[in-house]
Parts: C-alpha cells; structure tokens; sequence
C-alpha cells in the first residue's frame, strides 16, 4: 500500500504541481487511512472496502478531528482509489460506497445594536454618494 501512496504523491507533484503544503496533507491524511487498515490486517489497495473506510471514518470521529477535517481526509482516499483505478491498478473504487460526514453550519453572528449604530452611521458627510451610502445601511 506504500508504494501505491507514494506513487500518488508523485503524481500530485509532478502532474498536478500541487503546493508542498497540500502534498504534507494529503501524505497525513493518507498514512493515516494506510496505519487504520493495517491494524485490520488490510495491507494492499485491492483488499480495501468500504467498510474498512468506514471503520476508518469513526476512528477519526472518535479522536476528535472536526468534520472539514474528516472530509478532507475522505477526498484524500478519494483521489488515491481514483488514481488507482485510472491507472488499472484497481478494479473499482471503494470510496464509492462511503458518505462524507456532514459539516455542521453554525447560525451566523449577530452584531450587537452599538455595531449596527456604527455601520449606520459610518457614512460621513451630505454628498450624494455619503447620503446613497447611509439609505442602503439603513434598509438593511
């Protein structure tokens, strides 16, 4: 399975000229996946599932990564099977059959009535653009 990830890292590198920042995580993400299958005795891409990905995917929940991290780490794995199926090195893609965790959106801040006062107020002056400016701030 490390030869297959490496060879994927090279791909990115020199193919796709990806940034060295983003070769360092997608190189994590995928030792990660590699270290998660051999514990379950899966050690070459063909004998992967996608319930060993998933058994995967809550150990990451499980150590407390956040979902975007989850997902990039999934989209990792989704690359590396794709390449490898590109390549005909895999019959089909195991990450197929894997849902991405759900990102929780949070509701959106509220500035405070003292906030709002100052965006209001913020256009100084009688011109016509300092007087358009306030009647949009306003309406909102």
């Amino acid at each position: 399975m490390h030869g297959a990830v490496a060879r994927f890292l090279d791909h990115l590198r020199v193919e796709r000229n990806l940034s060295p920042r983003t070769l360092e995580a997608y190189g994590r993400d995928l030792r990660c996946m590699t270290a998660e299958l051999a514990r379950h005795q899966v050690t070459r891409p063909g004998e992967v599932s996608a319930v060993h990905l998933a058994r995967w995917q809550r150990a990451l929940a499980t150590q407390g990564l956040a979902a975007a991290s989850q997902i990039r780490a999934l989209a990792a794995a989704r690359q590396f099977f794709a390449f490898l199926v590109r390549r005909r090195e895999l019959a089909h893609d195991p990450t197929q059959a894997v849902s991405a965790p759900k990102r929780r959106r949070g509701l959106p801040k509220v500035v405070s009535l003292g906030e709002a006062r100052s965006l209001v107020e913020a256009p100084a002056g009688d011109t016509p653009r300092a007087l358009r400016d306030r009647a949009m701030l306003e309406l909102l």
